[in-house]
């Protein structure tokens, strides 16, 4: 019987149960196999929870195809899902490839995967703070092209923009930047110098080091696993890759789910 947390609301079910179905996702125009734990993948996105049940052909196939997505993006995906890492050679490197995190954010957005989300955050600040740099001028294309507008990402590139010293790599970068993002970015430098002249100027910490829930999405009626150490201004984030979504909510009700899942499954 699945375990009740009254902490969270949510039905944790038993690991003995979540290794018992085998799916098939295609990825890619030239529908790359990747072999899943139905269990595992549909705990973490109703995406796949539509998909894999009820009367639909990939619920009877126990397949799908996603010819438009990268399967070196779904590789990182599935690296954590089965170990919670998103530990990653080219983005644990000095000059880190925040495009990676972006290229996996976009995924995660358009799967309904918020934990996934929540922790490429963490990844994203903890990568800009641990190597004191920002995504470059392509990266913002990404971000304002391929990201919703609405994306929480958005406000915390334009965040790290905003309180890391950034103006010689925007002046020096031979690279093109998003035209809306520096749009944007001037609009909040004016908004921030307001601010400065109507206080004392007293030192403001970076908005993620006061509340990463800023940049997070969450179904309605959960609440952010998160600590805030006041003493050093530091944050962590608590979670597990198998917390599963809130039994409560059942996942074709979810706000937006209805219209993703069968915008991409076309019924």
């Amino acid at each position: 019987m699945p375990s009740f947390d009254s902490q969270t609301t949510e039905v944790r079910m038993p690991l003995r149960f979540m290794f018992k179905t085998i799916v098939k996702v295609e990825i890619g125009p030239e529908s790359i196999p990747f072999w899943v734990h139905k269990e595992i993948i549909c705990s973490q996105s109703p995406f796949f929870h539509v998909a894999f049940n009820g009367s639909f052909k990939e619920a009877i196939d126990q397949a799908i195809k996603l010819p438009e997505d990268s399967p070196e993006v779904f590789e990182y995906f599935m690296q954590w899902l089965y170990t919670g890492s998103l530990a990653h050679e080219a983005v644990d490197s000095d000059k880190p490839a925040f495009h990676i995190l972006i290229r996996l954010y976009i995924l995660a957005d358009k799967l309904s995967i918020p934990q996934l989300k929540i922790d490429l955050v963490s990844k994203f600040i903890d990568t800009a703070e641990q190597k004191n740099c920002v995504p470059n001028a392509d990266d913002t294309h990404i971000v304002y092209e391929e990201l919703r507008e609405s994306s929480p990402m958005r406000l915390l590139v334009l965040d790290l923009f905003m309180y890391k010293k950034t103006e010689k790599l925007i002046e020096t970068d031979e690279d093109s930047w998003h035209e809306r993002f520096l749009r944007d970015l001037i609009v909040k430098l004016k908004k921030e110098k307001t601010k400065d002249q109507d206080t004392d100027k007293v030192k403001v910490l970076p908005p993620w080091k006061l509340d990463r829930c800023r940049y997070h999405e969450h179904y309605d009626g959960q609440t952010c696993k998160q600590e805030v150490n006041t003493e050093n201004d530091s944050m962590s984030i608590t979670s597990s890759p198998l917390d599963p979504i809130p039994d409560r909510i059942p996942p074709s009700d979810m706000p937006g789910m209805k219209t993703k899942a069968h915008k991409v499954l076309g019924i």
